[in-house]
């Protein structure tokens, strides 16, 4: 099964997404059934600030961490 975990530059985690079981591959397209796809919420729904933040992709034995920023357009 696979899952994303998204934390704000404090550490703390904003955001758990599971996908559930994926065939190896590269996905792409951000639509059901594909790319894991984050709508910049939190676990209660709310917009996330602007800001840097971090995502940790685990699948099966393999776990990767990378970095994302969110700019809001004023």
């Amino acid at each position: 099964n696979a899952e994303v975990n998204i934390y704000n530059i404090l550490g703390q985690k904003v955001r758990t997404i599971s996908v559930g079981r994926r065939e190896s591959g590269v996905y792409t397209k951000a639509k059901q059934g594909s790319a894991i796809f984050w709508d910049q919420k939190n676990d209660k729904g709310q917009p996330v600030s602007s800001g840097l933040y971090f995502y940790k992709l685990r699948a099966g034995d393999f776990s990767q961490t990378k970095s994302l920023v969110i700019e809001r357009k004023k």
